[in-house]
């Protein structure tokens, strides 16, 4: 059990060094887990530094993944990436200006203004709505 969440957390190590998630990385994360998990069957007293040794360090397995994409496919999947942070990060500003001139007119119409006035020993109240 311990085994597999060290594991897991190869697999997660690996996952987070690919710097442009594809289908192919997705792919080849798949396939990683099933060699993985073979070779652990075939070897079940192996540990982690030997899993480390036979399929290499996440950062490792990155970088060759990386270097067998084709320039076009690394260059559309980080255009993609940028694409959608810019549409996120452009909605998320749209929302906060849209929800800012709300509160804005909301404030700006509860606004009242009071003065008291007091005519020989009485106290008149005038309110002035601007």
């Amino acid at each position: 059990m311990a085994m597999q969440n060290e594991i897991k957390e190869y697999i997660k190590s690996v996952k987070k060094q690919i710097v442009c998630p594809t289908a192919e990385s997705r792919q080849m994360l798949r396939e990683l887990q099933a060699n993985v998990s073979d070779f652990v069957q075939e070897n079940p007293d192996a540990d982690m530094v030997q899993i480390v040794e036979q399929f290499g360090k996440p950062e490792t397995i990155a970088n060759l993944h990386l270097a067998n994409m084709s320039k076009n496919r690394i260059t559309k999947a980080v255009n993609t990436r940028k694409v959608v942070v810019t549409a996120v990060v452009i909605a998320l500003a749209m929302l906060a200006i849209t929800f800012s001139v709300a509160l804005y007119d909301n404030h700006k119409t509860e606004i009242v203004f009071y003065n008291d006035t007091i005519i020989e020993g009485t106290t008149a109240l005038f309110s002035n709505f601007k």
